[in-house]
């Protein structure tokens, strides 16, 4: 495995890390009815989140 291989897996994993915080982030915000203007954003989001968090765990697998 070459060195950029390895960096490249290293920053999807964080980007996966990132995407799941932010949606267990709008769950709890949403499920505990603390609404806030970042979790309108966050939810109205939510499809691109979904997306994106199984494209990159896709990619890991």
């Amino acid at each position: 495995m070459t060195k950029t291989h390895s960096k490249s897996i290293t920053a999807m994993a964080i980007a996966a890390v990132l995407v799941t915080a932010i949606i267990a982030y709008t769950f709890v915000c949403l499920f505990t009815g603390n609404i806030t203007p970042l979790s309108r954003v966050t939810a109205m989001l939510m499809p691109v989140w979904f997306v994106a968090e199984l494209t990159l765990l896709c990619t890991l697998l």
